[in-house]
């Protein structure tokens, strides 16, 4: 007897039923076919994890556009400020 995938309707393979048997899901697939299927449910859990965990975004801060008159004091993302301010520590000098 020939066994079909149910959405190419190909003939499965020994292998194909075997795995079949061992796990099945309700419908007979190819690999490809069940890698495909895998794929779509791997996506849709992503998706509802990702959305499930918005609440977190919350208090999201809004990305300023970019204005070339303000000077940023950041190298790599860390602030490099200090170097720029007039009153140093460690300075002996009286004002």
């Amino acid at each position: 007897m020939d066994y079909l995938c149910s959405e190419c309707n190909t003939q499965l393979s020994k292998f194909e039923i075997e795995l079949n048997e061992l796990y099945p899901v309700g419908k007979l697939y190819c690999e490809f076919c069940q890698s495909k299927h895998e794929r779509k449910i791997i996506k849709k859990l992503s998706e509802d994890i990702a959305n499930d965990l918005d609440f977190y975004d919350y208090n999201k801060p809004k990305e300023t556009p970019y204005n070339p008159k303000v000077k940023d004091y950041t190298f790599k993302g860390r602030s490099i400020g200090f170097m720029f301010g007039n009153n140093k520590k460690g300075s002996n000098e009286d004002n």
